[in-house]
């Protein structure tokens, strides 16, 4: 396995996995598997490494000795294509998630009490939007450099 092989494979595996925990993690209530504060009580202590791997992917494909991974071209599997994409398609899964989860157990059929309370629904966009801050938001700052950065001027 190459360097650049074992970096994707990092990111990939990141992003799948923090998208499929996440997403079990908010309909598992549905079922009575968890409760809303047990599936949050386990998000939070599985989301930070993920997160970290992903934020440190992004800090990497910017640095200043791989800036010339974001001005030369490439293909549709590399590194940046995913710190790009990747995060925006898990963020748009978990909001989908989220709010199929808030109707469904806020449904007037279901159990009074027993839904998703706004604040839970409140949690799961701020954490969909998290990943995009961890993420996106660092990889943006490389592609769309200030006018300083660009002159190489602080």
């Amino acid at each position: 396995m190459t360097l650049e092989d074992a970096r994707l494979w990092i990111v990939k595996s990141s992003l799948i996995s923090t998208g499929l925990a996440l997403t079990t993690l908010a309909i598992a209530p549905l079922f009575g598997a968890l409760d809303w504060e047990q599936a949050r009580r386990l998000g939070e202590l599985i989301l930070p490494l993920f997160l970290g791997y992903l934020t440190a992917a992004s800090h990497y494909i910017i640095s200043g000795k791989n800036r010339t991974v974001i001005t030369r071209a490439h293909s549709g599997g590399d590194l940046l294509t995913l710190l790009v994409k990747g995060p925006f398609y898990l963020f748009a899964l978990l909001l989908a998630v989220s709010m199929l989860v808030f109707l469904v157990s806020n449904r007037p059929a279901a159990v009074p009490g027993q839904g998703m309370s706004i604040d839970a629904l409140a949690t799961s966009i701020t954490v969909a939007l998290s990943i995009l801050a961890a993420t996106t938001s660092i990889v943006v700052s490389g592609i769309f450099p200030s006018s300083h950065t660009a002159n190489n001027e602080p």
